[in-house]
This record gives structure tokens, sequence and C-alpha cells, in this order.
């Protein structure tokens, strides 16, 4: 009778050999472990698509969230830009409203009226009043310095290579202008100007006035809102020329077509926009753009994608950490119902060859009593028939031997039985006493 193999795995014919019920229950067995593997399954999938969905979702609440708060700087930023050149802007206008209403609306009324004595001390007293701007300054037609708010006598400067100057002289329709950063002459600081294009009565060019804005104004302004060491704050003119910008990366002043670009398709009939780009750096970046309202000025505060998603890493690691933990526990308790389903399955196993066995010995046993009892019976008649009886198993071995074979062979039975029955016949047949004899195989 052949074994069960051993571990999980049931001896078919073993199987086949075990009584219905024995059967029934090995296969109700086998389907719970089933069930608990495909349950098991299914929520370990389960698991990891809520993990997944919840990682994405948080990912895009932080960069919403990251883009946002970058909105609202750039608004807030573009907000006091705006206070700052308004103010400027409000002071060279009243200026150019007293020289018009002087009624010397010429070329020569506009150097006789810049040129009075009391003028330096407007000028001067208007800047301290304004609070953001560092000189006012008028010129003449030929870029000549009239007067400024600077104390002391007037110097001699040349302001007509200046862009603004340029700008203004050669083109009527514009009525003020926003300069590049320069180096103000007067003061040695780096500074971009606010110049207003002055006309006579016909519109003839007769001069400019203009205040001066230090770049470091702007510096002091950005540096403390910058939202992490990543992010960086920037003016621009609205042709991509760079004005200020914190951390100083690049060179004040510098154009670049890139970010004329930008701002053209970012901010086409709009004020404000947010975008993810490499435009404006070397890594992903999300960049929020604003407009300084009335003037051709953009505010950028951009910051590292890298940076904005820091802590959302931190709870997708979290996250990650407990799905696998769940995973794990599942794994661990799916094992355990399946292994306590298994080791059921091994007791009946055991129970179906127990009673087996049981049943193969009993029916051995049954059959040695049949056996004995027919050997008994056969001896019983062999011992009283008048001849010499012997039975003889095929292969020539003496399996009984009667009483009359006894004296006819004087041999004892216990003497031949399991003998060759050639023994038997070494002598003649002459020589033997007793009757006949009689041999059955």
């Amino acid at each position: 009778m052949s074994e069960a193999g051993a571990g999980d795995s049931v001896n078919e014919s073993t199987l086949r050999s075990s009584p219905a019920g024995v059967r029934a229950k090995y296969h109700a067995a086998r389907v719970p472990i089933l069930w608990v593997t495909v349950v098991c399954t299914a929520f370990a999938i389960g698991l990891i698509a809520a993990a997944s969905v919840t990682v994405v979702a948080t990912r895009n609440k932080t960069l919403s969230d990251g883009t946002g708060d970058l909105s609202r700087l750039g608004l807030a930023i573009a907000t006091h830009t705006h206070k700052i050149i308004f103010g400027a802007d409000l002071i060279i206008s009243d200026l150019e409203e007293r020289f018009i209403s002087a009624g010397k609306v010429s070329a020569d009324g506009f150097v006789e009226y810049a040129g009075i004595k009391s003028m330096n001390g407007l000028l001067h007293d208007m800047v301290v009043i304004s609070s953001d701007l560092d000189t006012l300054v008028m010129i003449d037609r030929h870029g000549k310095l009239i007067n400024s708010s600077l104390s002391g006598p007037t110097p001699a400067i040349d302001l007509s290579d200046r862009d603004y100057f340029i700008n203004l002289r050669d083109n009527p329709d514009l009525s003020y202008f926003i300069s590049e950063p320069l180096k103000n002459r007067g003061t040695g600081q780096d500074s971009i100007f606010l110049a207003h294009r002055i006309n006579g009565s016909d519109g003839a060019f007769v001069g400019i006035i203009l205040g001066s804005i230090a770049t470091s104004r702007f510096a002091k302004l950005f540096s403390p809102m910058l939202p992490s060491s990543e992010a960086s704050i920037s003016l621009y003119r609205r042709d991509g020329t760079l004005l200020s910008r914190q951390p100083q990366l690049e060179s004040p002043g510098e154009k670049s077509q890139a970010i004329q670009q930008v701002f053209a398709n970012a901010i086409a009939g709009t004020e404000q926009e947010t975008l993810r780009t490499r435009a404006l750096g070397g890594t992903p970046q999300i960049v929020a753009i604003h407009t300084v309202p009335g003037y051709p000025l953009v505010v950028v505060a951009a910051d590292s994608e890298d940076v904005i998603l820091a802590s959302w890493r931190q709870l997708a690691l979290l996250i990650s950490a407990v799905t696998a933990g769940a995973i794990v526990l599942l794994a661990i308790g799916g094992y355990q119902i399946g292994r306590q389903f298994r080791m059921q399955t091994q007791i009946e196993e055991a129970r179906a060859h127990q009673e087996k066995s049981d049943r193969a010995r009993a029916i051995a046993q049954t059959a040695e009593r049949i056996q004995a009892k027919a050997r008994d019976e056969l001896k019983a008649i062999m011992d009283h028939a008048s001849d010499g009886l012997i039975s003889i198993e095929s292969n020539g071995t003496i399996r009984n031997f009667s009483k009359p074979a006894e004296n006819i062979f004087g041999y004892r039975a216990d003497e031949v039985i399991g003998h060759d029955v050639n023994m038997l016949l070494t002598e003649p047949r002459d020589q033997r006493s007793g009757s006949g004899l009689a041999m059955a195989t």
C-alpha cells in the first residue's frame, strides 16, 4: 500500500481509495484555501490601488497649493511694485503739470523753468516725500542735465546716450518709458528710470523729467518673501528685459527673447498666469506670472517643483510604508488561515490512511481465519481418509500430510511439511508400507 507524500499535496491514489465522505471533506477543505488566496489578493490589489490614487491625489493637491501660494506671492509683489512705480509716476506727472501751468510750453521755456534756483529744493522735497524715489532729474531736448534733486551745483552730464532718452525723443507716441537697469551717474547706484516725455505746445519734444529707483529697493522687497532657497522673484519688462531678481543670478538689463515669448504666450489677454516650465531655469519649476497693472512690467515668482513636492514625498513614503505593512500583515494572516486549512486537510488525509489500514488489516485477519479454518477442515478430511493424502504447492512444497501418509512414508507431518515432495520419492515405492497414496496440488 503506497503512502501519501509529505507537505501540502495529497497522493491521488490515496484520495481515490478513500471513502466518499473523506474525499468530500478534502475538497471542502481546499475550497476555503482558494477563497482565502483570492480574498487576500483582492485586498492587496485594493490597498495598492487606494494607495496609488491617494499618492497621485496628494501630489496634485500639493502642486495646486504650491501654485496657489506662488500666485498669491506674485500678486502681492506685483501690487507692491505697482505702488512704487505709481507713486513715482504721480510725482513726475505733478512736475509736468507744474511746467505746463507755468505757461512757457517750449524747449526754451522748459530749460528756463527747470533751471530756476528753487527747482533744486522742490525736487529734493519731492524725493523726500516720495520715499520710493532716489533722485528726480530734468533734461533738455539735447540730453543735457538741467537740474536734479541732488545737493550742490548741477554737474554737466550728457544723458543723450541713455535708452530712455533715445526712445522718448524718437517716438512721439510714447508718453513715458521705463529703462533697463543703469548706473545712476549722480548716486552711483544701479537704478531703473521712469522717464516722462515733455512736449511743447506744438507737440515737439522739449525735454524729459525722470525719477530713478535703485534696484536694491526691489531686492530688499523680494528677499524676505522668497518661499525657499530654490525660489526666485524677478521683475521684467514685457520685452523680456530683466530689471531685478532675487537671488541675483542673471545680469540686470539682460534681455531674453525666450522670456519675452513666455510672457506673450502666458499672459495674452490676462494679467496673471501660472505654469509649469523649464524655460526660466534648468530644472522643472512652478512659475506664477503677474503683470503690474498700468505698466509694461511683469513679476515672476518661481519655485522648484522638487521643493514644493518635498512634503508630499514624505507623505508618499509614509503611505507606501503603511500600505506595504498592511500587505505584509494581510499575507501573514492569509498564510496562517491557509495553514490551518492545510493542517485540517492533512488530518483528514491521515484519518483516511488509518481507516484504509484498519480495513486492510481486518480483511487480512479475516482471510487468515478463513484459510486456517480451511486448513483445519482439510486436515480433518485427510486424517480420516483410508488413503495417504498429500497436498503440495505449485512449486512442489508439501502443504498437508495426512496420518495414513505418515504410516506409508514413515515421516511425521512436521518433518515433511514445507519440504520438497521429492524427498518422499527417493526410495522405491515397494519399500513403503501402508495402502495407496494420493497427491493433490
